[in-house]
């Protein structure tokens, strides 16, 4: 969940991790990094891409056992 993106205390657990994941990085001139960034979501034992071009709803899900 988002959360409002005007007042930073009501925005969700992601968007706090990735401006946290950046802040890092950009203050780190010394080094080169690659950040990569996976977004999943796990529904009925199927895994989601929900950073991918193709609609949830459209995507075949990988298989999973917990």
């Amino acid at each position: 969940m988002t959360g409002s993106t005007a007042n930073y205390k009501y925005r969700g657990l992601i968007p706090r991790a990735i401006n946290k994941i950046f802040q890092e990085v950009g203050g780190r001139f010394d080094t080169q990094i690659t950040v990569k960034i996976s977004f999943i979501e796990i529904y009925n034992e199927l895994l989601f891409d929900m950073l991918s071009g193709v609609p949830p709803h459209e995507q075949t899900g990988t298989s999973i056992s917990v």
